[in-house]
């Protein structure tokens, strides 16, 4: 969004612009999205992707095993609390937060669901819980696995493993204990990985016998990435029966994601332009469509018509929309994966929030030799322009474009439009 001068100032000439029409409302304030926004489910957070150990076997095994990936787009993450990290030597196939985190899923068929075996408890269960691959936001999963803790666990020293032992009859002298757990799956945030790339999770908050014990993280298109204690002190004088069992969480075991894999190719977001419904303004009105479906709307649209400017979708975080013709603010839509950007405009009563769109990425800390911002890996910088009808007397409406072109951004300045800079990163 524009925020020159005053940001406060800015968002009330924003809202001022009224709207002639663009088409039929329906056909812009409801219309679908690319890949699998607007969620209706954190399917793509939670479906946990298989690693090839290598290029051979992911050609191999792709068309038979769903979610198979390359060595390229594993997601490798650390213990960032000062705590023991774990070995960095896996077996192949396997997320490096299976060595600080236990749980299992079918490799042929994970879509199936997930079975949780705990995280640095210094205990095992044979049982777990069980929970969907695509749950719902604010669905709870609940039930009562049995724990186990072996002697002989205990005397290895083994910090970073969720279970003593794996496989075979447990050992003389193991205790046992069932708890009641608690699996409440939430609305995605924005973290950081641990070299500041963002990407955006769902937690999956776990208490145990109704105290908090642990959120653990899951990733868009990444799975499980992170993991931190939501255990308290004195809840051990409310449930002594698990501070006597299990090690209790601590935020020394806290994991993070290091960085970003390249980002997977999504869609193709095109750039469409209506110079016909719009005279007063001298390049016309511009909208970016990313759904197949958007784009067979628009082309049969005679006033609408492609510019031949296109960018790819894909990366970490989601892109929200608004709308402002709906609620008497400005006929266009604006798009941001800021989401502190996306909070600000979310109040603004006259633009009408329409959810997540696609997936990009955002900068990175630092900055270039040239004056940008460093992107993720394997993508590039996306740039924003702004027509300045803030300073048009009401002759025409707001209206934002998006480019990766910087010639292309010259070009609209010269036309009178303001360069906003580099806002997101796109996949190359």
């Amino acid at each position: 969004m524009y925020f020159h001068a005053s940001r406060t100032r800015r968002l009330a000439k924003f809202a001022r612009f009224a709207a002639c029409a663009l088409l039929a409302q329906h056909l812009f304030s409801n219309t679908a999205s690319a890949g699998d926004f607007p969620l209706s489910n954190l399917g793509l957070y939670y479906r946990q992707a298989i690693v090839a150990a290598d290029d051979r076997t992911y050609e191999r095994l792709r068309s038979t095993i769903p979610y198979l990936v390359t060595r390229k787009y594993e997601a490798v993450s650390r213990v960032i609390g000062g705590g023991l990290d774990a070995p960095p030597s896996i077996p192949d196939g396997l997320y490096s937060i299976l060595r600080l985190v236990a749980f299992g899923f079918d490799a042929k068929n994970p879509a199936a669901g997930f079975m949780f075996f705990g995280y640095r408890d210094g205990v095992c269960s044979s049982t777990g819980l069980a929970f969907p691959a695509e749950p719902l936001i604010g669905q709870v999963v609940s039930g009562q696995p049995q724990w186990s803790k072996s002697p002989l666990g205990q005397s290895t020293g083994d910090d970073y493993y969720a279970c003593n032992y794996f496989g075979g009859s447990p050992p003389n002298g193991t205790q046992y204990l069932r708890a009641r757990e608690d699996y409440t799956f939430r609305s995605p945030v924005r973290r950081k990985a641990v070299d500041g790339g963002e990407y955006d999770a769902s937690p999956m908050s776990v208490s145990r016998n109704g105290v908090p014990w642990a959120s653990h993280f899951w990733a868009y298109r990444l799975g499980l990435v992170a993991s931190e204690s939501d255990w308290v002190a004195t809840n051990a004088a409310k449930v002594p029966e698990l501070a006597n069992f299990f090690k209790v969480p601590n935020p020394v075991n806290n994991i993070e994601l290091v960085s970003l894999p390249p980002p997977r190719i999504e869609d193709d977001v095109v750039e469409f332009v209506n110079r016909v419904d719009f005279p007063a303004q001298r390049t016309g009105q511009f909208f970016y469509a990313v759904l197949a479906s958007d784009k067979t709307l628009l082309d049969a649209q005679p006033n609408w018509t492609r510019t031949g400017q296109s960018f790819k979708s894909g990366g970490y975080v989601s892109v929200c929309r608004f709308y402002g013709g709906k609620n008497g603010g400005p006929n266009t839509h604006f798009y941001s994966a800021d989401d502190r950007e996306c909070a600000a405009l979310k109040v603004i009563p006259e633009l009408s929030y329409e959810g997540q769109t696609f997936a990009v990425n955002m900068p990175m800390p630092g900055t270039n030799a040239d004056g940008t911002k460093p992107c993720p890996t394997e993508s590039k910088p996306l740039y924003r322009l702004y027509n300045n009808a803030s300073s048009s007397n009401g002759r025409y409406v707001s209206n934002h474009r998006y480019t990766t072109d910087r010639s292309e951004v010259a070009v609209a300045v010269r036309e009178g439009w303001a360069d906003e800079g580099q806002v997101m990163c796109v996949p190359q």
